[in-house]
């Protein structure tokens, strides 16, 4: 094993400059040095010792890299005491060594990047290609398309920055919390209500809005860690993550771009309904009714009509089917005059001689804040909402599945009109 010299900054600096006289030497000299024989020539320290067309591997380099004009190479060929010479040694005295490798033919490729750019034609190309679907689309008059090209390739440049480790992070990440945090909030109640003081429903909405974004914070760093170890010395395997990456943020994109459209499409359908049935609107509702009637028009008459049609998640997945449910549930619980209409309602008198329910209203009438509220014969305020949402009788209620699934009924067969459930 041999050392491979580490050059001073003075030394280095010193390479563009006749090593003796300081004059800056012309390039085509400099050339001439490098295909000289005489071992005064350049040596390069990155390389095995070259003299020629001969090959010394393994040379042992002390002097580092000597550039000189004619003039004083060939003064210091006939005097090697060249007062010169000797000064320009212990100039480039060695600093530090580190064990010298003897390089193969094939480290003289190109090395792929720690973080790989995408190259200039294939970024040419995939521009080329989003402007000119974006380009068509505007020529069909296709808004929502064009709009949807768009966001699909900078979803898709983005990915490619990003790479497919850290998006299949992300999505593992939110998995394991979207599974693991209402287990997990509902284990460490106790310990946020000791230390925020709060109770029933809003602590466990603090206790599980924390724990999840603790263990999100935790998956996606362990998973960004073990990825990037995974990748690590491997710089093709990165090229390939950045390119899967790619087509994952394209994927994505279009994902998102789907699920919004779908929504508006199942949210105009209901604002369609309402205004049929006559129901009164705000102002602010009415123009966010005229936009979403717009953009649903428009989305029903371009190129993704069809796909929206078909796979609408908001029509065809149950867990999403009842938005228009939530929103009746939010109109009715924001109204105090629905509110109370609400209450009086027969299938709601019934949940009362429950016994569960009639523990639960034992416990509230106990409580003295909730009788006062109760007692000043004003109409259900937000005030007696955010009461009642904090007391933990009414939790340990909502806990119980049987009392869930007949509110839910009773509330639907209420709230919600005939012929919408």
């Amino acid at each position: 094993m041999f050392a491979e010299p580490i050059l001073t900054s003075e030394a280095s600096n010193t390479h563009r400059f006749c090593t003796g006289c300081r004059d800056r030497a012309p390039r085509s000299i400099a050339m001439d040095f490098f295909r000289s024989s005489d071992p005064v020539g350049p040596i390069n320290v990155d390389r095995p010792f070259q003299t020629g067309n001969s090959k010394r591997s393994g040379q042992r380099v002390t002097t580092g890299t000597i550039r000189r004009c004619r003039a004083c190479q060939s003064h210091a060929a006939t005097n090697p005491d060249c007062s010169k010479r000797q000064m320009l040694t212990k100039r480039m005295m060695v600093r530090s060594c580190r064990p010298y490798q003897e390089r193969s033919p094939m480290s003289e490729e190109s090395p792929i990047p720690t973080h790989p750019r995408m190259g200039a034609l294939w970024a040419l190309m995939v521009v080329v290609a989003v402007l000119g679907c974006f380009g068509y689309f505007c020529n069909q008059s296709d808004w929502i398309s064009a709009a949807a090209t768009l966001a699909v390739g900078f979803a898709a440049f983005g990915g490619f920055k990003t790479g497919a480790i850290k998006a299949l992070a992300f999505l593992a990440s939110a998995t394991a919390t979207f599974y693991l945090v209402p287990y997990l909030g509902m284990q460490v109640e106790s310990t946020f209500s000791n230390w925020l003081g709060t109770t029933g429903l809003t602590n466990r909405f603090y206790a599980v809005l924390v724990t999840g974004l603790v263990v999100f914070l935790i998956m996606l760093i362990v998973t960004v860690k073990l990825g990037n170890r995974a990748l690590q010395e491997r710089p093709k395997t990165t090229l390939l993550n950045h390119w899967l990456g790619f087509t994952l943020g394209g994927i994505q994109g279009f994902l998102v771009v789907f699920i919004l459209l779908g929504g508006v499409v199942a949210i105009q359908k209901m604002n369609a309904e309402r205004l049929r049935e006559q129901i009164p609107t705000t102002e602010r509702g009415k123009l966010l009714a005229k936009v979403l009637n717009k953009t649903s028009q428009q989305t029903q008459a371009s190129r993704l009509a069809p796909l929206i049609a078909r796979f609408n998640p908001f029509e065809h997945v149950p867990q999403l089917s009842h938005i228009d449910e939530w929103q009746w549930a939010m109109e009715t619980l924001m109204d105090p005059a629905k509110f109370n209409h609400l209450l009086d309602q027969p299938a709601i008198q019934e949940l009362k001689n429950r016994e569960d329910v009639a523990e639960t209203l034992a416990q509230l009438n106990k409580d003295p804040e909730i009788q006062k509220l109760l007692k000043s014969n004003r109409p259900a305020s937000k005030e007696l909402a955010i009461k009642l949402l904090n007391h933990p009788a009414v939790l340990a209620l909502l806990d119980q599945a049987t009392f869930r699934a007949a509110a839910m009924s009773a509330f639907r067969d209420t709230v919600i009109p005939d012929g919408k459930h």
